[in-house]
């Protein structure tokens, strides 16, 4: 049986699959604090002095590594411990071990990369770690115009890269067709705002009206949208409250069209977990396209979700698709 120690994702307990039996580390580190050095404050503001945001990008791992941080190298020892019997080390989030560390200390074990935000983070915290792992995986097949993300990780050197889809298990029921042809609710949205999504879809709002749903946890109890006028920015002017997971699951199976956006605004990336919580619940997937449509290599175009090439294009497909249901639902359960 081989161990796979996984940092980064959250498990119930060992988990076993196949041959391998996984287990969490990581979970007693903390990041509290800050760490030395006013001329970072002065550089870099409180991102460049807080440990818990150090980590988070390479150059803080770097600096903290070179100014021997008494807590992060004891953070880095600790959590080397706790892998000490593991077979293989893959880390979901943030790869907090400078490489220099994983070169001199990985022995036999085999340490591999997840690269999960990307492309905002591709050269942030992904690339400039890469030469010391033994082999990546990346949720999204696009990266940009230029290169799919398989494309970038050959150049960048690494032989051995994956694509994962970034899924969750789901408690359903199994969805029939007639389950996912009588629905009441039109489009919905569930999600944290970004800056520059929060105005399309204030776009989509105001051209669907009440047939257009939005929650999330927004900052200022979902007031944020009020106060993007203060910066020069079209506002969104309703509240957005949160829903439960529960509350979720429940909207998401009697909504006919589930609205996806990525954080980019010119096509990247593709492959978000809502876009299979959609297909999951039996929504219709109206989603923006990647990088050289290459969200198509996840479900098919017009067959299994639809895709659109702007806010106008979307808005003009969820009316569409909303006056046919059957043509909605033959796509919502083929994906």
């Amino acid at each position: 049986m081989k161990r796979v120690a996984v940092f980064g994702l959250q498990l119930p307990g060992e988990l076993r699959l196949g041959d391998y039996l996984l287990y969490q580390v990581g979970k007693s580190i903390s990041w509290q604090g800050s760490a030395t050095g006013g001329r970072r404050l002065l550089t870099h503001g409180l991102s460049g002095v807080l440990r818990n945001r150090l980590v988070l990008e390479a150059r803080g791992v770097d600096e903290l590594y070179r100014e021997r941080d008494a807590q992060y190298l004891s953070n880095c020892e600790r959590l080397l411990n706790e892998v000490e019997d593991a077979d293989a080390v893959v880390f979901f989030t943030y790869p907090f071990v400078h490489p220099e560390i994983l070169a001199r200390r990985r022995g036999t074990r085999k340490f591999i990369m997840g690269f999960v935000d990307d492309p905002h983070s591709t050269y942030v915290r992904g690339l400039p770690y890469v030469w010391a792992y033994d082999g990546a995986f990346y949720i999204s097949p696009s990266y940009s115009a230029d290169s799919s993300f398989d494309d970038l990780l050959r150049q960048a050197g690494v032989r051995r890269r994956f694509w994962l889809p970034l899924v969750q298990p789901v408690p359903m029921p199994s969805l029939s067709y007639e389950d996912i042809l009588k629905r009441t609710a039109g489009v919905c949205y569930v999600g944290n705002p970004t800056f520059t999504k929060v105005e399309r879809l204030a776009r989509v709002k105001r051209a669907l009206g009440d047939d257009f749903t939005v929650h999330g946890r927004w900052p200022f109890a979902g007031y944020a949208g009020f106060l993007r006028v203060l910066v020069g920015e079209r506002g969104y002017y309703r509240r957005v409250r949160p829903v439960s997971v529960s509350g979720k699951r429940e909207l998401y199976l009697r909504t006919k069209i589930a609205l996806n956006m990525h954080v980019s605004d010119v096509p990247s990336e593709s492959g978000n977990m809502r876009s299979y919580e959609a297909a999951a619940h039996g929504m219709l997937l109206l989603c923006d396209r990647g990088a050289s449509n290459l969200q198509t290599q996840i479900f098919r175009e017009n067959e299994e979700a639809v895709y659109y090439d702007d806010i106008a294009d979307a808005i003009a497909k969820a009316r569409k698709f909303l006056q046919d249901d059957t043509s909605r639902a033959e796509i919502a359960y083929r994906a």
